[in-house]
């Protein structure tokens, strides 16, 4: 693996944590009540993992084309 997809993999992860973290943070020094809260952070973590499938899509059709480039070079 290459430094530079090193480098991509290691944003995508802490990208990731820090938004959980960020909600995190958000639900606890929210003045909202406990049932909103857990409804807001049940949809943002919806919407994290929608993305995270979408990154993993992107990822396997990535691999997939620089997979088919090889085998037709090679």
């Amino acid at each position: 693996m290459s430094k530079n997809n090193t480098n991509k993999k290691g944003v995508v992860i802490g990208s990731l944590f820090g938004v959980i973290i960020g909600a995190t943070t958000a639900l606890f020094v929210s003045p909202k009540s406990g049932k909103r809260n857990r409804k807001d952070l049940k949809k943002q973590m919806n919407t994290i993992k929608d993305q995270v499938f979408k990154i993993t899509d992107r990822t396997k059709e990535k691999v997939s084309d620089v997979s088919q480039s090889i085998t037709k070079n090679a």
